[in-house]
């Protein structure tokens, strides 16, 4: 059989085995009423595909040959397009309608020279998303291959997840325009960042996985950013944290899974901080700074060495989550109950709790309590009045909840089964102490998710 009939033979094939009714079939619809297919290992695209004018996202993986032609054009919704380790190739017509229509694009590959050069015309692309090899070995200023940005006048997120010594140079070119810059070094040193001053614009920043030792002082330059995200570093000290006292719209800091030592008095110039994380670090106490930011809506200090929660806590009277999990302390201050009203998360598993103080029922808005690994004897009977507990909210071993009165049983079991609510493990808490969350990847191989 020569190749022009086994070619042929092979599309015949595809139009008969994924016409348009079956993958109508396969498409998906996301909660936010995204409509997404996904594809993996065929050898083409599916003719059909190409009639499929509602779909939005569209995520091809390990796709032999994938080629976006004319036809392209039938598919009006399409924003969205993942290419997991599959080079797409696209006729000059096809390029025309991607470049007016598609808004964000997911790459995913194991070398960057299998980005495709049409990649650099998407003119009113917003979204980029890279994972794979960017860096080759040695050099800190080589190994970045993408070339010349300028075109991409409309980005307004980049999300890296590669092997780079320094912030390319090559970002200046959407300095501009970037309001949200993403990069997980994956354990590579990240050696040079002064490329981040040129970013002025940018609200939210995340340097994960960077072995960062020290706060970078390109940061200083960063006025807008709302969002400073330096989780799973190398951090052992936070002295200049002073220097951030001018980033007067930061909100949001997310130093978990460091080596902190001791957070410095200075942490009180953060004034406008709504939700600060700095669970998983070494911290054996807190300074009274800290509780003058009265913005705090979220504390994390999950996995620390606290063996005290100051009674200055009381002064946070915004706060709606406080993590202290997984540290020493023997005892919470009773001004947490009746200072703090706002409180909806509290969890203090894993401590050596003995008790717990009175007035636990001023905690109206109270709906998850995680009392779980401590030394308690019994529970305060006035669990029965917090109403939000009602249904699953309070996490304990079984048989200190059988050590509550009936009626109080009764109540925090109503319409659950206590096997099912109360006793089950809660592994991944509503909570950025565990931040890889499986919401958080935009993209995951279906080939690796079978195995």
């Amino acid at each position: 059989m020569s190749p022009v009939s086994e070619s042929r033979l092979l599309e015949q094939s595809l139009e008969r085995h994924w016409g348009e009714e079956k993958l109508h079939a396969m498409t998906s619809t996301d909660v936010d009423g995204c409509t997404s297919l996904q594809l993996v290992a065929l050898p083409h695209l599916p003719p059909a595909l190409f009639t499929l004018n509602q779909l939005q996202a569209l995520k091809l993986e390990l796709i032999t040959d994938a080629r976006f032609t004319s036809q392209v054009a039938n598919m009006t919704s399409l924003r969205e397009l993942h290419l997991y380790h599959c080079t797409a190739a696209v006729d000059p017509s096809a390029l025309a309608v991607l470049q007016e229509r598609l808004e964000v694009l997911h790459i995913t590959f194991a070398q960057a020279s299998q980005i495709p050069n049409w990649v650099l015309s998407l003119r009113n692309l917003h979204e980029l998303h890279l994972s794979g090899r960017l860096s080759s070995e040695g050099s800190v200023g080589r190994g970045w291959a993408m070339g010349s940005l300028r075109q991409l006048c409309h980005l307004r997120i980049l999300v890296i997840r590669g092997l780079l010594h320094r912030v390319p140079a090559e970002l200046c070119e959407v300095a501009g325009s970037l309001v949200k810059l993403v990069m997980h070094n994956e354990g590579t040193r990240l050696l040079v960042l002064t490329g981040l001053k040129r970013m002025a614009n940018l609200t939210e920043l995340q340097l994960q996985d960077c072995q960062l030792d020290r706060l970078p002082s390109s940061l200083l330059a960063l006025t807008n950013l709302r969002t400073l995200d330096l989780q799973h570093n190398n951090l052992r000290t936070l002295e200049e944290l002073l220097g951030l006292a001018h980033l007067r719209r930061l909100s949001c800091l997310k130093l978990a899974y460091n080596r902190v030592l001791v957070l410095p008095p200075s942490v009180g110039v953060l004034r406008g901080l709504e939700l600060l994380d700095l669970s998983n670090n070494q911290l054996k106490s807190l300074p009274l700074a800290l509780f003058t930011l009265h913005r705090l809506r979220r504390l994390l200090l999950a996995g620390n060495l606290l063996c005290e929660l100051p009674s200055e806590v009381k002064a946070l009277e915004l706060l709606t989550e406080l993590d202290v999990s997984g540290n020493r302390l023997e005892s919470l201050p009773s001004d947490l109950f009746s200072s703090c009203l706002e409180l909806r998360i509290l969890n203090v598993s894993r401590n050596s709790l003995v008790s717990l103080p009175g007035g636990i029922t001023a905690l109206s808005h109270l709906s998850r309590l995680d009392l779980r690994s401590n030394s308690l004897e019994e529970l305060p009977a006035e669990l029965g009045s917090c109403l939000g507990l009602c249904g699953g909210g309070l996490l304990v071993e079984r048989w200190l909840f059988l050590s509550l009165p009936p009626h109080v049983r009764d109540f925090l079991s109503r319409s659950y089964s206590t096997s099912d609510v109360y006793f089950k493990d809660h592994s991944l808490p509503e909570s950025d102490t565990f931040p890889y969350s499986p919401t958080q990847w935009s993209f995951s191989s279906a080939l690796e998710s079978r195995i």
